[in-house]
């Protein structure tokens, strides 16, 4: 069983969960990550909302198809994927620190850029435009005493300010959970729903007092 969740990426505050318990027989047209993921947004179509997600989502089709749908996304993918540009697949061992490359798609809406860290870092997203892939960006890391400049993409910066809502949330609610060992399945899932209301309740009452 996989639980899945929609979280705002300011408050952390869960909107959404959805419950996976294996392939379907009606899912043999698209992946999980794709049935999971369109069916969490299914609330926010046509709204212009920016989701942030992994690379268990990763699909070149279920991006074109939130799209149509009013939806943009950002996301991490592997290089070894289906539909993967194997132009912009770096080679580790030959990758400096700071390497950018970057490919627009003919329709200028989907854009794909490929980042050497410590290792190759790949984002594919349908929010930003060639301008933006361009754009003049530093990331500053701490070498021996002095800060150091490393190029960037604006796309990088706006994925690690808008993603781990959820990461953040499940943190928050395992620091006092409810869980406790238990052989029956849906003992743990009620307490998984229990700890994230919980969570929630902490969220809205933070906001609305300030603290």
């Amino acid at each position: 069983m996989k639980i899945c969740c929609l979280a705002n990426a300011k408050s952390k505050f869960v909107q959404k969960m959805e419950m996976h318990c294996g392939r379907g027989h009606e899912d043999v047209e698209h992946a999980i990550g794709y049935k999971i993921l369109y069916g969490l947004m299914d609330e926010f179509k046509d709204k212009n909302y920016i989701v942030t997600c992994d690379n268990f989502f990763f699909s070149p089709t279920l991006f074109w198809d939130l799209l149509k749908v009013g939806v943009h996304a950002t996301k991490t993918c592997k290089t070894n994927c289906k539909g993967w540009l194997g132009a912009l697949t770096i080679d580790p061992k030959k990758g400096s620190k700071g390497q950018l490359w970057h490919h627009m798609h003919a329709s200028s809406k989907l854009a794909i850029v490929s980042w050497f860290d410590n290792k190759p870092i790949s984002i594919l997203s349908i929010t930003f435009s060639l301008i933006d892939l361009r754009g003049a960006t530093f990331a500053t890391w701490w070498h021996v005493t002095s800060p150091l400049e490393i190029p960037t993409s604006p796309m990088l910066i706006h994925y690690q300010g808008h993603m781990r809502g959820v990461d953040v949330h499940d943190q928050l609610h395992r620091y006092y959970t409810l869980q406790m060992h238990d052989h029956k399945r849906w003992h743990r899932i009620m307490f998984h729903v229990i700890d994230t209301s919980i969570v929630n309740s902490y969220i809205m009452y933070k906001h609305y007092y300030k603290m």
